[in-house]
């Protein structure tokens, strides 16, 4: 019924506003920002409750794994509250968070936590209860898009 499409990605994210490898709590607020000053200009996503959402694509697979690492998580979802618990050691103990993104995703070390950010700035706005993270991403989407027409 409705979409968009926002440039809020969390390589775009970590290149406008970090600095280093990993986001100050200062940059994260940045990148808070920004992700919120484009959702409240979507005027289909106000005062609405998304129980679930579905998240596609590597970011969110990353955030999904670092969440199996640390919660024993073992099905394709995770709950809200895991998300906003990540957050919150990830303002908390930066070292921590380092080497549980590296044990989990190192090839994502600089964009891991503005991916976190992102989905949880989405999450927060829609009323997110439960997260599920798809196995596929955009690129078999689009494959299977092209083999089907």
């Amino acid at each position: 019924l409705n979409c968009t499409s926002l440039p809020i990605g969390s390589l775009s994210l970590y290149s406008t506003y970090v600095s280093n490898i990993i986001p100050s709590k200062k940059e994260q607020k940045s990148i808070s920002d920004c992700v919120y000053s484009y959702l409240i200009k979507v005027d289909f996503l106000k005062q609405k409750d998304i129980n679930i959402m579905l998240g596609i694509g590597g970011s969110i697979r990353t955030l999904h794994k670092i969440c199996q690492r640390k919660y024993n998580l073992s099905l394709k979802t995770l709950e809200y509250a895991h998300l906003n618990r990540l957050l919150q050691l990830v303002r908390d103990d930066q070292e921590q968070s380092i080497q549980l993104i590296l044990k989990s995703s190192p090839e994502r070390i600089h964009t891991a936590i503005p991916g976190i950010i992102i989905t949880n700035e989405i999450a927060r706005f829609v009323n997110t209860t439960k997260i599920v993270v798809s196995t596929f991403g955009l690129r078999e989407g689009y494959l299977y898009h092209k083999i089907v027409n």
